[in-house]
């Protein structure tokens, strides 16, 4: 905040660079001026800015300058991950807090982006002098109907945890911070804000900008990365319909009724038969269908797992070979690619295998909306040690034609 305020002071005017001569004149000297910002701002924030700053907390991080790396800068990722520049880590640690948000509250992105700068908390208590109060996000309820219309009027609350809870406080402190100093361009701020470095001041995010923070954090953590068909490795980068999806999936590998409750409430269904119809007809349905499509190809793909032994597996070959008259992957298919893959020396995925388990997850996917193919959870009651009667269930796998 302090490099923002200080930057934001001075002059962004061109040639206000008082140290910097015209380059028309015999005080210019290329070799020194040539790189020079023409702006006292500019200037300022290359040369001085860093004395203002806490010297203990710079040094203890390893920072080196505040403005960004330029985006064809020389080793740019590798300065980034020494903590190098400051407002480069802003975008790191923006990203962090997406993310963390996001794979926690299983929120549509757009569900995100319309967060406010402030009063995302319910109830809007300081989480750090409140410890046993359990808190709430509230949101904007973003839904597809049928005729493809957008539902944005509905506010409704959804539990998160302490620790999340805590990350959003922090935001909007910086960014209540951010206003009272005039910081902010426009006339207000989002929750997850983008830095306008040669402006020294905050903006609203954008679809471009939420991303653009995912990115960082892939960047900076270094997310695994993918062998292309040339040989040359490109990194994976997160999305939030990604981690939408994991929360998905942990309904499916957790394999407890709490799991499928919590899901359904989290939807904002009444009972499992809605949540059931909404699963199979709306956009819940793909994103699940997509699970179960990935459980499928991973159970399959598991020598030593329940699938492979089934005898509706040799049936869901026939089946692929059927519908798709053997021109997309089918299982063997997949096998043969892994089998290739891993004669490579190099711990990277190959590029055809990830292809491969995506077309083929594709098709199941399509199997599964068609009803060609179902997993569906068989529910029932258990005792478990202590006397209690739950509700859990199994998923069974079916081939209903061939």
């Amino acid at each position: 905040m302090l490099a923002l305020s200080q930057g934001a002071s001075r002059s962004a005017i061109s040639r206000s660079n008082k140290a910097r001569p015209d380059y028309r004149g015999s005080a210019f000297i290329a070799d020194i001026h040539q790189n020079m910002s023409v702006t006292e701002r500019g200037h300022f924030m290359q040369t001085k800015v860093m004395s203002t700053l806490n010297k203990k907390g710079v040094k203890a991080m390893g920072i080196r300058q505040v403005l960004p790396f330029k985006v064809l800068a020389a080793d740019k990722y590798r300065a980034i991950r020494n903590n190098d520049s400051l407002f480069d880590l802003y975008g790191v640690l923006i990203g962090s807090c997406q993310y963390l948000t996001g794979i926690i509250s299983a929120r549509r992105q757009d569900e995100l982006v319309s967060l406010k700068s402030s009063g995302n908390l319910s109830p809007n208590l300081n989480p750090f002098e409140h410890e046993n109060i359990e808190y709430n996000l509230i949101f904007k309820l973003k839904k597809s109907g049928n005729g493809g219309k957008i539902s944005s009027n509905k506010i409704i609350e959804r539990p998160i945890a302490a620790s999340i809870a805590k990350i959003i406080w922090r935001l909007e402190a910086f960014n209540e911070a951010a206003r009272s100093q005039g910081l902010v361009k426009g006339k207000t701020l989002d929750l997850f804000n983008n830095l306008d470095a040669r402006m020294c001041t905050l903006t609203k995010t954008s679809v471009k900008s939420f991303n653009a923070h995912l990115d960082s954090i892939c960047d900076y953590f270094e997310t695994p990365l993918v062998k292309m068909s040339n040989g040359e490795l490109r990194r994976q980068y997160l999305r939030q319909h990604q981690l939408r999806r994991f929360f998905a999936l942990l309904f499916f590998w957790q394999k407890r009724f709490q799991g499928l409750e919590a899901l359904r409430w989290m939807l904002g269904h009444t009972d499992m038969s809605h949540l059931y119809h909404y699963i199979s007809s709306n956009e819940v349905g793909d994103i699940l269908n997509g699970v179960k499509a990935t459980v499928i190809v991973q159970g399959v793909l598991n020598k030593d797992g329940e699938l492979e032994k089934l005898k509706s597996i040799g049936e869901l070959k026939a089946t692929l070979a059927k519908k798709y008259n053997a021109g997309a992957v089918i299982i063997d298919d997949l096998e043969s690619v892994i089998d290739l893959a891993d004669d490579d020396d190099i711990t990277a995925p190959h590029i055809d295998q990830l292809k491969a388990e995506a077309n083929l997850e594709s098709n199941l996917e399509e199997l599964l909306k068609t009803g060609e193919i179902s997993l569906e959870p068989n529910f029932f009651k258990v005792t478990d040690e202590n006397g209690q009667v739950r509700e859990t269930f199994n998923l069974a796998f079916q081939v209903k034609t061939v």
